[in-house]
């Protein structure tokens, strides 16, 4: 699998060495690095975890693009000799298609994501989505489905299926946006509904030193083997979310660097001892758009 992540990028970084002068005005680039710190809590096995992902991306006067990930995780156990270690990669393409008799933008997206290491299950997804967003950018309508694969080498591969739907809305003086998006996730007969509510608020201050968005959210139901595209994640246990919460703060530090902190917690259920416990986590993470 990492063979076939390799030459996505070298041929991504081929293209952007050719292109001329004269289309280089017409490309937006950005760049994403964070890092991920969590700790376990009444977890039998679980002990501490730590991540790092970079994303980069380019698109074409607004009208298609492509965005590429790569990340590793470790996941510490009580005992040592069972701690993992994972590479995850992925690649995604979009193309807007602007539409006066919709009256807004429609999105179509399609990525395939691949996760590998010594002691996982290999795993590959494919990941479609349908968004709308509307020209006042006060309506967001999005329709997602996942296919996930893990363990292709066996015969007793497991199959996991996720359709999402997402809603996004503005609220009051335009300064708050509500996002809610709801899911199914069915493997083996076993379905999980779950609902992510998102609130952000829009910070007018222009100092740079106060934040310029605030946002809080959280998980409701159950869900596991999830894919969250945004993110180009998926989270490849079979223990149970059963909810969770987090606050993020983004400071816009100049006209195209961000720098964000999130904190969060979620309670999850243990597929093998079957209890609960807790993994609390902090991120950081700079962004540059140019």
């Amino acid at each position: 699998m990492k063979k076939h992540n390799t030459s996505h990028v070298g041929i991504f970084c081929l293209l952007l060495t050719f292109i001329s002068p004269a289309y280089a005005n017409n490309w937006y680039m950005n760049a994403d690095f964070s890092i991920t710190n969590g700790q376990y809590k009444d977890s039998k096995f679980r002990k501490d975890a730590f991540s790092a992902d970079l994303q980069l991306g380019a698109s074409y006067l607004e009208q298609w693009g492509v965005n590429f990930r790569a990340g590793t995780s470790t996941f510490a156990f009580n005992n040592k000799s069972d701690s993992i270690e994972q590479n995850e990669y992925g690649v995604r393409f979009f193309k807007n298609i602007y539409s006066d008799s919709a009256s807004g933008v429609i999105t179509l997206i399609l990525g395939k994501y691949w996760i590998n290491g010594d002691k996982i299950d290999p795993t590959t997804v494919y990941n479609p989505e349908l968004t709308f967003l509307n020209h006042s950018k006060s309506l967001l309508l999005g329709l997602g489905y996942a296919n996930s694969k893990y363990g292709e080498n066996r015969n007793t591969a497991l199959f996991v299926n996720q359709y999402s739907a997402t809603l996004g809305f503005k609220l009051l003086f335009n300064n708050l946006w509500m996002n809610i998006k709801g899911m199914l996730i069915n493997y083996g007969n076993n379905p999980f509904y779950s609902a992510q509510p998102t609130l952000s608020w829009l910070i007018t201050n222009k100092n740079r030193l106060y934040p310029s968005t605030l946002s809080f959210g959280g998980l409701l139901g159950k869900r596991s083997y999830a894919v969250e595209q945004e993110r180009m994640l998926t989270y490849n246990i079979s223990d149970v979310q059963q909810y969770s919460y987090f606050t993020s703060v983004l400071w816009h530090l100049s006209d195209n660097r961000y720098f964000s902190i999130s904190a969060g917690s979620e309670t999850l259920k243990d597929s093998t001892s079957n209890t609960n416990y807790q993994y609390n986590y902090i991120n950081g993470g700079l962004s540059i758009i140019w």
